[in-house]
């Protein structure tokens, strides 16, 4: 349920593309496996990333154990995810590294905050500023530790997105739990990074950056409402999923059991709904404390 409802996070704060999922009961060589969320890849094609013309890369914390990597010259590791790495040639690749190298250098430059010349001439903030929004307000600690980001070759700069991956989220981390009871953004006091220069790259956009804290508020203020019935979509969430998690619990009975990085045990289905339904609640309020500090 957490990743269909950060999915469902992503929508309603206006990512441009957020993968498509739906749960399944996976059945395999006629035995029972259980409940699973069934979703588009992220990847660059129709209806999907639109970046056919350009790259799409990974913040990625894992990099080093794929094919196509690189780390930046201030410790990022970054992997190349489009064009597939049996394609994409040394130009592309020396051409990405170095763009990637370009943002970072503005982003951590004097005039990192001039609208002509900083960082926002390597990167689109809206979708930044978008993204971040969805991390911190669904508690994702790994927001940092992997974040997706395009560009199409017809226009410049990367875009951040898809969301992915958040099944650490909604208070469902021991290293962050309780979340609302931390008074300031995830990222800057227990979430995991890929490395310390993203956390400081983002440290100096969402609190260094005066116009690009002013534009988060204003998409917050946007987007808000769209978000104070969640309730309702996590109650449709959880009746839809209802018999399936009963044979799921049974295949893989570990309701009464620490599961990696659960802060918690609730012993029943109901219980853990209700934790998921209690974090939102809450969040409203404290996100929106955050963002106006």
């Amino acid at each position: 349920m957490r990743n269909i409802l950060a999915f469902e996070v992503s929508r309603r704060v206006g990512m441009a593309y957020t993968p498509f999922s739906t749960p399944v009961d996976v059945l395999f060589n006629g035995r029972y496996m259980g409940c699973y969320q069934l979703c588009d890849q992220v990847e660059v094609g129709e209806n999907r990333v639109p970046a056919k013309n350009g790259y799409l890369i990974e913040i990625d914390a894992y990099a080093r154990g794929e094919p196509r990597n690189f780390y930046s010259d201030k410790g990022t590791p970054v992997t190349v995810k489009y064009p597939q790495d049996d394609v994409i040639t040394d130009a592309q690749m020396t051409f990405i590294q170095d763009y990637f190298r370009k943002l970072e250098t503005a982003v951590f430059a004097l005039n990192y905050t001039d609208g002509a010349e900083g960082y926002r001439k390597y990167m689109d903030l809206d979708s930044f500023l978008r993204n971040f929004i969805a991390g911190e307000f669904c508690g994702n600690t790994d927001t940092y530790w992997s974040v997706n980001m395009y560009k199409d070759a017809s226009n410049g700069v990367f875009y951040t997105g898809p969301a992915w991956d958040y099944d650490l989220a909604f208070d469902n981390d021991n290293r962050t739990f309780p979340i609302n009871n931390i008074n300031d953004y995830i990222f800057v006091s227990r979430g995991s990074v890929a490395s310390d220069a993203v956390r400081s790259m983002v440290k100096r956009i969402v609190k260094g950056d005066s116009s690009a804290k002013a534009r988060l508020v204003e998409i917050w203020d946007g987007v808000k409402p769209a978000l104070m019935d969640l309730d309702d979509y996590v109650d449709e969430t959880a009746a839809l999923l209802d018999q399936s998690q009963e044979l799921n619990f049974i295949r893989w009975p570990i309701l009464n059991e620490y599961v990696h990085q659960n802060p918690r045990i609730y012993g029943s289905y109901s219980g853990e709904v209700n934790n998921v339904k209690a974090y939102v609640t809450r969040r409203l309020t404290k996100f929106d404390e955050l963002v106006r500090k």
